[in-house]
């Protein structure tokens, strides 16, 4: 859903954001983030990463639309979110961001294909059927459209929660420590699905986690401690052949949108 008509211009670009939280009835001030600045452009892969108590919570609050800055600016596809009310930012979250939780949060009477439908329901989405099952073709799982979350194992529900997180064709896709309650093996499958959303269809993905393993999947790897960025590390990805930010690089993207007399792309220009 890139809005942007400057293909240069990053998806997300954040400038000197601070976060102070009161506490103690405006007694004691903590500094969450302290003078944050980060560029993230369309088609990367980026890891947030720190230690408990870092600001990459905090962070991924302020780049999910949930929380806005004390100070400092935000930008998404070029569209400011400092100053922006509740209802606007509400507005922004459902189109412009998909998110992926720890937690499945799946409805348990629904089936998969009811369940990515769902962030449909409001608003006016064409085609919502096609979409759902599109999204869950894409994560593999299109011979599991009418299961319910207790008939899926643990790394399918959780491959649900992805679809549904693309379902409107987001400008990012944003996963909090997605694989946190997944075993080995569904780690792996879920990590290798998200690369390959990123790799394969050039979806814009940022991952906040923990655990380096899961950061070792992505291209850039930010580093955050009381606050501030102390590290930006770009890797150079043998999928792609180069560096992440090497923003000429071509990309195939799959749309989600049904197919009807001219696709639409992945990031789903053309919805108005």
């Amino acid at each position: 859903m890139r809005s942007t008509s400057n293909p240069d211009q990053p998806v997300i670009r954040i400038r000197d954001v601070t976060k102070i939280y009161e506490m103690g009835a405006g007694t004691i001030q903590v500094r969450a983030l302290d003078g944050v600045s980060i560029d993230i452009h369309d088609g990367e892969y980026v890891a947030i990463m720190g230690a408990s108590g870092s600001g990459k919570s905090t962070l991924m609050n302020i780049i999910g639309c949930l929380d806005v800055p004390s100070e400092g600016t935000y930008h998404i596809d070029g569209q400011a979110v400092e100053a922006m009310s509740n209802d606007r930012l509400a507005d922004i979250r459902s189109r412009k961001v998909g998110f992926v939780f720890q937690t499945h949060n799946l409805l348990p009477r629904l089936t998969a294909l009811a369940n990515v439908e769902l962030p449909m329901m409001y608003g006016h989405w064409p085609n919502r059927r096609d979409r759902a099952e599109n999204a869950l073709t894409l994560v593999g799982l299109g011979d599991r459209t009418h299961h319910r979350p207790t008939e899926l194992s643990g790394g399918q529900q959780q491959r649900v929660g992805i679809a549904r997180a693309l379902v409107k064709e987001p400008s990012v896709l944003l996963a909090d420590e997605p694989t946190g309650n997944l075993d080995t093996s569904n780690t792996a499958e879920i990590l290798n699905i998200i690369s390959d959303l990123n790799h394969e269809n050039g979806i814009t993905v940022i991952v906040v986690t923990h655990e380096r393993d899961v950061a070792a999947r992505a291209d850039r790897v930010i580093t955050l401690s009381d606050g501030q960025v102390i590290s930006d590390e770009i890797r150079d990805s043998p999928a792609r052949g180069g560096n992440p930010k090497d923003k000429g690089r071509p990309h195939r993207r799959i749309p989600i949108s049904h197919r009807t007399a001219s696709p639409l792309p992945f990031g789903g220009r053309g919805l108005g």
